[in-house]
């Protein structure tokens, strides 16, 4: 359950940055550059955390046995 909760902010933060990213540009005159490498940074952040907790859980499955697997 946690790990859903975790995956749910982490979907919710980078739709949040991406509409907000995209407002910015369209109805304000803002730099257009600074915030497309700030939503990128964010963005890219949040993808190499989700692969770091994906391979966490992995890690996790391989080093149980069968028997908790299945159950």
């Amino acid at each position: 359950l946690p790990l859903y909760l975790l995956f749910l902010c982490i979907s919710i933060i980078f739709l949040l940055v991406n509409l907000t990213c995209a407002l910015l540009v369209k109805m304000t005159k803002a730099d257009t550059e600074t915030v497309v490498l700030v939503r990128v940074a964010i963005n890219d952040t949040l993808f190499v955390f989700c692969a770091v907790s994906l391979s966490l859980c992995l890690y996790k499955i391989a080093k149980m046995s069968l028997a908790n697997i299945y159950l």
